[in-house]
């Protein structure tokens, strides 16, 4: 069982847990979520003392906030905090095995974390101290904090390094809260489909390890998805290899020791390929000429219907404006709308004049000139019916 620095017993430890999830007059019907192991395996809602013989644990309610933890995925060395001038933590959980620890932050005054109530100041304080703090320790930016390693769990090492609770403005006075984290330019920024080679994957952030061997091999899954001539079994072991493979290329790698983590990373990239992106299905969904057309069609008779109602309307009422048609006409038919249907309806008008126009004269254009139609009829001779030289019989 897991001792404190200070000689406390995991039963004190216990005990101060179970503190934390206090909620009110309720809180024996509490269930947190525990897991064995950081994938899917058991991984349910308990009642908290069951949940506590778990390896991994929830450390917070879905009520409150009573605990920052961080992961920090290498090895940890608890000098680092005094040479960064960082506050101490609360707990630091250790696996024996890599190292790796996540370390666990006691807040005095938990943060209500429910609803609407995230929008507000005291909410975006936290987590602006929540930023800083992670990027001050170099930890995983994209851990979550669902589940974390249980400091009473027997195969963890824990060390109870700080008996202080700290409240956000105590750990801010070690923090610069003015860090913020670029936004990158939609149309500038790198994809992180480019990562081609051993140096750009070498250059990711190393806090966040998993996230960038995730986002590594699944547009590489996708691609092999549609071009992959295989079963889905086969297709899953190459998105397992792909992760093996790509996490050698890692700075920080998970190697033979994690080799389980690396199979669920390669596992959760290859079902969900295979089960949402099919080449058929994209192929007619995106493509299909029918399907456009039926399409185009509809879309078609729609503004039809809605450029003769606003004829209509403007033969009713020829002083209207463009704004009071809109207001008139109601939903559908914004001022933008009403401008657009105007100028075609003009352009329509001005099409059908002309056409008139050109037709009216290729008429006279058919028609001999006047004294040409007179002379004809004038000087017509009529020829009786039986004489050949013009004289009746």
């Amino acid at each position: 069982m897991a001792f404190a620095a200070n000689g406390t017993s995991a039963l004190v430890l216990k005990n101060y847990l179970l503190k934390s999830y206090n909620v009110g007059e309720n809180s024996r019907y509490l269930k947190i979520r525990s897991a064995c192991d950081k994938g899917r395996s058991e991984n349910y809602r308990r009642p908290v003392e069951e949940s506590l013989t778990y390896p991994y644990i929830s450390p917070n309610s879905d009520f409150n906030i009573a605990w920052i933890v961080f992961d920090i995925d290498r090895y940890f060395n608890p000098y680092e905090l005094y040479d960064r001038n960082l506050p101490l933590p609360t707990f630091i959980v250790f696996n024996p095995k890599s190292g790796y620890a996540h370390l666990w932050y006691k807040l005095k005054n938990p943060v209500y974390c429910q609803g609407s109530f995230k929008k507000s100041k005291p909410y975006k304080y936290y987590r602006a101290v929540c930023k800083a703090l992670c990027k001050a320790l170099g930890a995983d930016s994209h851990f979550n904090g669902k589940l974390c390693k249980n400091p009473l769990y027997p195969e963890w090492k824990t060390i109870q390094f700080s008996d202080s609770e700290y409240s956000l403005a105590d750990l801010a006075a070690h923090l610069d809260l003015n860090w913020k984290e670029k936004k990158k330019n939609k149309y500038t920024a790198k994809k992180i489909s480019a990562y081609d080679s051993a140096e750009e994957f070498s250059g990711a952030e190393k806090g966040s390890r998993n996230s960038s061997l995730f986002d590594y091999c699944r547009f590489k899954a996708y691609h092999k998805r549609m071009t992959a001539d295989c079963s889905e079994s086969e297709f899953v072991e190459w998105c397992v290899d792909c992760v093996r493979e790509a996490d050698k290329k890692n700075p920080y790698p998970l190697g033979e020791e994690d080799e389980k983590e690396i199979r669920q990373i390669g596992e959760s990239i290859g079902y969900w390929t295979w089960a949402n992106l099919d080449v058929l299905s994209v192929t007619q969904s995106k493509y299909d000429d029918a399907d456009r057309e039926r399409s185009l069609k509809v879309r078609q008779r729609k503004a039809a219907k809605k450029l003769k109602k606003i004829e209509r309307y403007m033969k009713k009422h020829p002083d209207a404006s463009n704004r009071a048609i809109s207001r008139a006409l109601g939903e559908g038919y914004s001022t933008d709308t009403v401008n657009k249907a105007i100028k075609k309806i003009k352009a329509a008008q001005q099409a059908a004049a002309e056409q008139s126009k050109a037709s009216a004269a290729e008429v006279v254009g058919l028609l001999p000139p006047l004294h040409i139609v007179g002379e004809r009829f004038v000087n017509q001779v009529v020829v009786p019916v039986g004489d050949s030289n013009g004289v009746g019989g």
